[in-house]
């Protein structure tokens, strides 16, 4: 469905990509930290201009550091078939990517564990609002995996690609997110992520404020997975 002229300049976006979500993160002025139930440690914080709050959050995890990676580059796919605890909200994800080998990377982390591999994908979701009026909410972004000083990093950043996904009565919106991996030992890591959405349309400022602290389940989701 992504045609080889739009990967041919999304390629070109990688280290901008890199940039825009480093600068957003200095961007953003975080309040103090406080520790969930879960173990998360996790801040809210406000950027100039934005109206719409962001969020960090950590979380020491015992397991192994591929089967992080795992949880998060391997191939998605969500469909409204599935039950709603396993679309955690989504309506619908898919993930593409811009050539064979990053495909057969991505399809075989669904069932086993792999090294840690630089790539790039496009994941394009819709995430149900779940309040009557207000509409569901597109994402497409665009997917960059680093390894920077010893750091396994994977940022994304919405991108504005000429790419009917065939979806009706939804609002695209923007996100801007990290997630990092730290080796502590050979059965435990660190992972720290960050996440900062502009919903656009009609979504109240405060209703979506109030519902950020959910982004820190991912953490838990993880913690499940790896453990």
């Amino acid at each position: 469905m992504i045609s080889s002229q739009v990967w041919e300049k999304l390629l070109l976006q990688k280290e901008e990509t890199v940039q825009k979500v480093e600068d957003i993160v200095k961007q953003t002025v975080f309040e103090a930290d406080k520790t969930l139930k879960t173990g998360v440690v996790c801040a809210i914080g406000t950027i100039a201009g934005q109206k719409f709050k962001a969020i960090k959050g950590s979380l020491v995890i015992k397991g192994d550091i591929n089967k992080a990676i795992q949880y998060d580059l391997k191939e998605a796919c969500i469909t409204p078939n599935m039950s709603k605890k396993e679309r955690h909200g989504l309506r619908q994800q898919q993930t593409y990517f811009p050539d064979s080998e990053t495909t057969d990377y991505c399809k075989k982390l669904v069932k086993e564990l792999l090294p840690f591999k630089p790539l790039v994908q496009l994941v394009h979701q819709v995430n149900e609002s779940g309040v009557p009026l207000i509409k569901d909410r597109e994402f497409v972004a665009y997917r960059v995996a680093k390894e920077i000083d010893g750091h396994y990093i994977v940022y994304s950043q919405s991108v504005q690609i000429e790419t009917d996904f065939g979806v009706k009565g939804v609002i695209r919106g923007s996100v801007w997110n990290f997630n990092k991996y730290t080796r502590i030992s050979d059965s435990e890591f660190k992972i720290e992520t960050y996440f900062c959405c502009d919903p656009a349309g009609d979504v109240p400022m405060s209703l979506f404020n109030m519902t950020l602290q959910e982004q820190m389940d991912d953490l838990i989701r993880l913690k499940e997975w790896c453990e």
